[in-house]
């Protein structure tokens, strides 16, 4: 008899152990993209309502390495504008995570043709000093990782995932202008982009901060009212 009640015990807790464990257990991973498009849909809206959806992008000095690195070209620009921060849209799933108490979202957003132009750029090259002006255009991709605790919503994470080289248009004028132009372009194909697409990052962790994070924290914060109401 005793046994058997043993044994009785042993599957019914085998039955409810994974009905129990189901709930706020870590691990577990929710499909939430529609969620994440309609806080994109609204930041996006407010961004261009409040017209930041072009800002100001701190400038650069660089010293590009043309000829086999035999020779440089010196470029120095003040401070430019980027285009077209309200373009930004999920890419791929977002999925948020329950670890009992917290919720956490993990996803891809990427923005479209992000235009970013320089009016102001000093082009030096041996005894040639050029006035030019710069623009260039880069699909910009990134993850990101928002952490929602029952006191605290905030971004913990945002990697720039973009591999693609931008696009860059110098102009300058007369032959000379154009011969550097065209040396330039050719060899920041080539060359390492941090300091520029640096200051791109900044002004996109700035944006996504203050307007796609903000929306995810206030509707959670939100419902989390609601619920305690």
């Amino acid at each position: 008899m005793f046994r058997s009640l043993i044994l009785l015990f042993a599957l019914l807790y085998c039955e409810i152990r994974p009905a129990l464990s189901d709930i706020d257990s870590p691990g577990l991973c929710e499909n939430v993209n529609d969620r994440v498009d309609e806080s994109l849909e609204y930041a996006n809206s407010w961004m261009r309502t409040s017209r930041q959806d072009s800002q100001t992008i701190a400038g650069f000095q660089l010293k590009v390495p043309i000829l086999d690195r035999e020779l440089e070209i010196g470029v120095e620009t003040r401070d430019g504008k980027v285009q077209n921060l309200d373009s930004l849209h999920r890419y791929g799933n977002a999925c948020e995570e329950s670890r009992y108490e917290d919720k956490i979202l993990r996803g891809g957003l990427q923005y479209d043709n992000l235009v970013v132009t320089f009016d102001d750029v000093d082009v030096e090259f041996f005894f040639w000093k050029y006035k030019a002006s710069l623009s260039y255009t880069v699909q910009l991709g990134l993850n990101f990782t928002i952490d929602k605790s029952p006191d605290e919503c905030s971004l913990t994470s945002f990697e720039i995932t973009t591999k693609d080289r931008p696009d860059f248009q110098f102009s300058m004028p007369g032959w000379t202008g154009w011969l550097l132009a065209r040396m330039l372009r050719s060899s920041l194909m080539k060359h390492d982009l941090t300091p520029i697409l640096g200051r791109v990052k900044t002004e996109s962790y700035k944006s996504v901060s203050s307007y796609f994070v903000y929306y995810w924290c206030w509707n959670w914060r939100y419902s989390t009212i609601t619920t305690v109401r």
